[in-house]
């Protein structure tokens, strides 16, 4: 199997801690998902990136990549298929039926006393499916939809427990050896020893009103694939929105005003991703004053407590300067300087 350097694939060093590792997916999830990166090579290196990222977040997976390299899932699977096949009934005594390869690979793992109750020649297991792993996957969000809530129809492309070997990853085949039947390990061929299988699906997804940067929406059930199926989690992203800055549930904007407002008082529109606010200057107001709009932030979630909305003042002057106002100006300048 050729070696997977996860660690290269988010461009991290060996030694990067579970936060360094978290931030280097994000950055490169959202450069290389489909829907964003037409490439056609983004989609296999959009996959790479979640598979490195599902083995290296995991603390107990991660040590077991760095003893065993890529390929240790295999192994794993192949400790599985010992496992299962295992029973203590009659039939063929000690290690030996196995292929030279099981021998090989599982030797000191204390043998096996014999294989029973199989039906039919391949791809019954002894023992149900496991579990399916929890899946997270990034979701680009608007303001506007993180503000109102909404459904959206997503396509995402999971691995699916194999059917036939249960996620083993090996099946086991009868034959016939001077009048005895054994029962031989193979690699699934349904599989082909992956133990999964890649499935894409569209979904429609509820994205619930006042969720956040890095916020996670289960959807239950939507994982992968097994004897029960794990949950899909998806990651949300807050696209930048080119009137609001977002940091948490409070919002924050820039509101310009003329110069004449500023000094003598005035009201004016602020913004907001439920409508306009009516907001009142005081005169004598400087460029940068922040005025605070109590819960005109995104809502809470499930009714929670919302954020806030800060305005910043922007003083401008006139854009055209007409003989009146040019006038007015003199006047104050004099005023000013007497």
């Amino acid at each position: 199997m050729e070696y997977k350097d996860y660690y290269a694939t988010l461009g991290v060093n060996r030694t990067a801690s579970e936060k360094e590792i978290k931030s280097a997916y994000r950055r490169l999830a959202r450069q290389y998902h489909p829907d964003v990166n037409k490439d056609p090579k983004a989609t296999d290196r959009f996959k790479l990136i979640n598979e490195a990222y599902e083995v290296l977040r995991d603390p107990k997976k991660r040590v077991k990549y760095d003893q065993l390299g890529s390929d240790w899932e295999r192994v794993e699977r192949e400790q599985e298929f010992a496992r299962q096949y295992q029973t203590q009934g009659q039939g063929p005594a000690g290690f030996g039926d196995f292929s030279d390869f099981f021998n090989a690979f599982f030797a000191g793992e204390g043998g096996f006393s014999g294989f029973s109750g199989f039906e039919g020649t391949r791809g019954r297991t002894a023992t149900a499916a496991r579990r399916g792993e929890d899946i997270e996957h990034p979701l680009d969000v608007t303001l506007e939809e993180a503000a109102r809530g909404g459904e959206r129809t997503i396509q995402t492309e999971v691995p699916e427990t194999c059917p036939t070997c249960g996620g083993s990853g090996y099946v086991a085949e009868r034959r016939q050896v001077k009048g005895q039947t054994l029962m031989e390990g193979v690699t699934c061929p349904t599989c082909g020893g992956q133990g999964v299988r890649p499935t894409r699906r569209q979904l429609r997804v509820t994205i619930p009103a006042g969720v956040t940067e890095g916020s996670r929406i289960r959807v239950k059930g939507e994982g992968q694939r097994g004897g029960e199926h794990g949950d899909l989690y998806l990651r949300v992203h807050l696209l930048p929105h080119p009137q609001f800055a977002a940091k948490g549930r409070d919002l924050y904007t820039a509101v310009p005003v003329f110069d004449d407002q500023a000094v003598l008082g005035d009201e004016v529109v602020v913004p907001s991703l439920t409508g306009q606010l009516q907001l009142r200057v005081p005169a004598g107001s400087q460029t940068g004053k922040v005025f605070r709009l109590k819960g005109k932030g995104l809502p809470g979630l499930k009714g929670g407590v919302p954020g806030d909305l800060y305005a910043t003042l922007e003083i401008r002057v006139p854009d055209t300067i007409t003989p009146e106002i040019s006038s007015l100006y003199e006047r104050l300048r004099d005023a000013r300087k007497g």
